[in-house]
């Protein structure tokens, strides 16, 4: 229920891939490319998951967005 509240709420909706959490929302390269896709400036990486996975904020800041998250050690 939360999913598609957050879908509707946003500015902007990307499908990221296959139904499967390894071929979407964890893939950082989806994610990233995503975000630039959408020509969003910077990301949330939310809660869980992705969040505190430094290759994320990495790849993130490699593509030229504002990381919003834990620190990229």
């Amino acid at each position: 229920m939360r999913a598609r509240r957050a879908v509707g709420e946003a500015d902007r909706a990307c499908a990221l891939g296959l139904p499967d959490a390894a071929h979407s929302y964890l893939d950082v390269e989806a994610v990233a490319a995503a975000a630039v896709a959408a020509g969003a400036r910077s990301l949330h990486p939310g809660y869980g998951f992705l969040s505190e996975r430094a290759v994320l904020a990495r790849r993130c800041i490699e593509a030229g967005l504002t990381w919003i998250g834990p620190r990229r050690n």
